[in-house]
């Protein structure tokens, strides 16, 4: 069995709980993927992230050989105060999204990112 253990998925769509500060967003490096990927900077933010999951699917069904892969979630920054901190975070890619992603094709093995400042860390990992 072959298994991609390093396999970033990501959502432009705040409801999965993904989230891409304008920072990066503003990046030359993220421009530059997204571009290769065919998601426009003036795309509508719905239409941009069905062509960013298409493009996903794709890449998956395109990679020979691969029976599984491991999806890795990112959690956000938290102070020593698990205070959450947008300023610092630059990405997210929520458990939630993850782990729907994996009930939705038996090839997805999902991953979970819990930072330990978080308040509800323990409570994150048991759900």
């Amino acid at each position: 069995m072959i298994v991609d253990f390093h396999v970033h998925p990501g959502s432009l769509d705040p409801a999965t709980g993904c989230y891409f500060s304008q920072a990066l967003r503003d990046t030359l490096l993220f421009r530059l993927i997204f571009w290769k990927l065919g998601v426009r900077r003036d795309m509508p933010p719905a239409e941009a992230d069905r062509k960013l999951q298409a493009v996903f699917r794709a890449q998956i069904d395109g990679a020979p050989g691969v029976d599984r892969f491991v999806l890795l979630a990112l959690d956000g920054v938290y102070d020593s105060r698990g205070v959450y901190d947008e300023r610092r975070t630059r990405l997210v890619v929520s458990n939630d999204f993850v782990l729907d992603l994996a009930d939705s094709d038996k090839r997805f093995v999902h991953s979970i990112s819990v930072h330990p400042y978080r308040p509800d860390a323990l409570d994150e990992l048991d759900s």
